[in-house]
């Protein structure tokens, strides 16, 4: 809520085509500058207004209709702008998927993406995506995707906080070219997104976001991803590590109370945030906890044959996280979820209780607190 939510801001710093900006530039820069020291990367883009935006520069800039891209299939993980109606739909695009092992999740069939690449020789690899709960093993992919021409996207939406939190390799590390993300899931800011890359690509994603995708770029939304970043260069190891914890915790409780968690190797759930909760019901399971106030969502796995029938719950911890719960509340969260799924108790009973339950937190915790300013004292969680 500010003036910048009235503002426009057409082109790129100190070339834009409205006035009024001058001190709107210089935070912008700030921005950048974080984006780029925090990622490692040599170029950033922090205008397009969401992930999908930023997915949908890159294939402008660097597709035309008609154009071959490998990427993460939607069952496999893969986000719709990276497999769905984004690429065939609007950029005509032909989409060919990523080969992955049978019956297990994020496990790319190595030897067969590499035929893959070498077959149809993409424009792009797009990795990455919405469900990734195992560390996806990319560095022979890049060298192959390299030696065929093609540029590796890596869509960082989900685990962006964890990669600057070091709790995820950095992509660019594997030899990743572009990574895309969104700033509203492990970066716990307003939903936004930012671009990623080498000076190589810079100058045409530059020219591309503006005048091709954007004309504005939502200013008060940008303003508030680089507080969330500045925020983030100081506290996000400690966020990203008691995410880490969190998650582990839930996990190993869901399965202590009767729930059957999706591991990649026995009593292993997840390199990341989000684990996925095996269900025969997933939408009645996700209708149910919404009654008893706990919001989850119904996820497709690789075995699934329709949308409409998925086998799996898809639970994160970012956001309890974020306002201080730690190891001992995810064995509450876990004894809720176990009295409306397990025991079939009245979810209204329930929710009553979790309403209780929350409002012992009402803090924002990771940030600078309320009692100092920006400039004061900080406080550790």
């Amino acid at each position: 809520m500010s003036d910048y939510g009235n503002r426009v801001a057409e082109g790129w710093l100190e070339q834009r085509l409205f006035p009024g900006l001058k001190y709107y530039d210089e935070i912008e820069n700030i921005g950048i500058n974080l984006a780029k020291k925090m990622f490692k990367a040599e170029f950033a883009d922090i205008r397009p207004i969401s992930g999908t935006i930023a997915n949908m520069v890159v294939y402008a800039a660097f597709t035309s209709a008609g154009d071959t891209i490998l990427a993460t299939s939607i069952k496999d993980g893969g986000h719709i702008s990276m497999s769905g109606a984004t690429p065939r739909n609007v950029f005509n695009l032909n989409v060919q998927k990523i080969p992955m092992v049978k019956d297990q999740i994020n496990v790319i069939d190595i030897e067969m993406a590499l035929k893959e690449i070498k077959i149809h020789k993409p424009k792009l690899v797009i990795l990455g995506g919405s469900v990734l709960i195992k560390k996806l093993e990319i560095k022979e992919i890049c060298k192959v995707a390299h030696d065929n021409d093609a540029i590796v996207v890596f869509d960082a939406a989900h685990i962006s906080g964890l990669i600057i939190g070091k709790q995820y390799t950095n992509p660019f590390d594997d030899g990743v070219d572009i990574i895309t993300t969104s700033t509203c899931k492990t970066i716990p800011g307003p939903q936004h997104g930012l671009i990623l890359t080498n000076k190589k690509y810079g100058e045409i994603i530059k020219r591309t976001t503006f005048p091709a995708l954007h004309s504005s770029h939502h200013l008060h939304h940008t303003v508030a991803t680089i507080i969330t970043l500045y925020e983030m260069s100081i506290f996000g190891n400690a966020y990203a590590k008691q995410i880490r914890r969190n998650i582990t915790r839930l996990a190993d409780n869901l399965n202590k109370n009767g729930f059957k968690i999706y591991s990649y190797e026995k009593d292993k759930f997840t390199d990341t945030h989000m684990i996925m909760l095996l269900s025969e019901n997933a939408t009645n399971d996700e209708r149910m906890l919404e009654k008893a106030g706990i919001l989850v969502n119904k996820n497709l796995l690789p075995w699934d044959e329709s949308y409409k029938t998925p086998s799996a719950l898809r639970i994160g911890v970012p956001e309890v996280t974020r306002i201080g719960m730690q190891e001992r509340n995810m064995d509450d969260i876990a004894k809720y979820m176990h009295r409306v799924l397990i025991l079939g108790e009245n979810p209204a009973k329930i929710r009553l209780d979790v309403k209780i339950y929350i409002e012992q937190f009402k803090n924002i915790c990771f940030c600078y607190p309320k009692s100092h300013s920006l400039w004061g004292q900080i406080e550790y969680y």
